[in-house]
């Protein structure tokens, strides 16, 4: 044998191991890598990070051997174009919030999906930021309304107050005072309209019998409230009457297990002056506390010593002096 057939003999299947072993190295490298990947994107999805594993899918997704996990791939595509939904409905929510659209935001807060629970907490974080800066959005608003006049709107706004929250002692209080302001506004103009008595003189009627004469400032006392009447006057059938009303409101209750406490005031509300002197006592779960203060519509703070339960029951007694006459009035109260 020469010896240049010697060499041919010896390079040739050198060769063709040389060929062979490069696509099964590069196969083999390939393969590492992918198993690698998929390892962390496992990891990324157990952990609920699906931001980062939803990225790291598209990578391992157009790769040739991820038809070996095809079945898992899928599943974790599926969940993860679910979380990315959830995350497109906690923006849109979160959009509706900073434009003060909040009973639309605490409807679209309700559609982010609870299985997805770093977004869920989210969610239910700012659903009670929204609904706390709506309703003290709308007790301002109802207090605006009803300083103008305008009960029915400011009923209205108190009454998508309860709906909310249908234990938020302030609004349930304020509305049941507009209500009442209204019926006395309603009455008011009850009394301008003409009667068939419109004609007669304010001292006499038909039958000639003298009307018993009316002494002011006339007083109501009603439903823990007291309205004062100034005057009254009849005028070609058309009646005015000028006065005011002090009710007394128990504002906020902070219910717990622990010693903790209520506010109140006295609202002044009509033609009335704002400022009188009080005296007001706050019988409370057999307690008791005496205050004097000029009123303001201010806030005063009632600290029992027990702990503030709900369902317990107290009273307020509201004394004043108004142009040299004492003036007195109860009001019951739960808490």
């Amino acid at each position: 044998m020469s010896k240049n057939s010697v060499v041919k003999e010896i390079i040739i299947p050198i060769i063709i191991i040389a060929v062979v072993a490069i696509p099964s190295g590069a196969f083999s490298y390939g393969y590492v890598l992918y198993k690698q990947d998929f390892k962390e994107l496992s990891t990324l999805y157990k952990d609920q990070k699906y931001d980062e594993a939803y990225t790291l899918l598209q990578g391992i997704e157009g790769s040739f051997y991820s038809k070996l996990s095809s079945k898992k791939i899928n599943t974790m595509k599926k969940d993860m174009e679910e979380y990315n939904k959830a995350k497109e409905d906690l923006g849109k929510a979160d959009e509706l919030y900073k434009g003060q659209k909040y009973l639309e935001a605490l409807e679209a807060y309700k559609n982010v999906s609870k299985k997805y629970s770093n977004l869920y907490d989210i969610a239910q974080e700012r659903t009670s930021k929204c609904k706390e800066e709506y309703v003290n959005a709308s007790i301002e608003a109802s207090k605006k309304e009803a300083a103008n006049g305008k009960y029915g709107e400011a009923i209205a706004l108190l009454a998508e107050v309860v709906k909310i929250d249908d234990k938020h002692t302030e609004a349930m209080n304020l509305k049941e005072l507009y209500e009442r302001e209204l019926s006395m506004a309603k009455e008011k103009e009850e009394a301008k309209k003409p009667s068939s008595n419109a004609s007669k003189s304010n001292t006499g009627s038909a039958s000639g019998v003298e009307k018993p004469k009316v002494t002011y400032p006339k007083v109501v006392n009603k439903d823990g409230m007291i309205q004062i009447i100034e005057n009254e006057a009849q005028d070609k059938g058309t009646s005015t009457v000028k006065g005011f009303t002090v009710s007394f409101v128990p504002d906020s209750f902070k219910l717990s297990s622990k010693p903790t406490a209520f506010n109140y005031r006295v609202v002044t509300s009509g033609d009335g002056p704002r400022n009188i002197s009080y005296s007001i006592t706050i019988k409370y779960n057999g307690e008791s506390k005496t205050e004097k203060y000029t009123s303001g519509d201010e806030n005063r703070w009632f600290q029992p010593k027990a702990a503030v339960k709900k369902g317990t029951k107290g009273t307020a007694e509201v004394n004043f002096t108004y142009k040299g006459k004492n003036y007195k009035f109860t009001k019951a109260f739960t808490s």
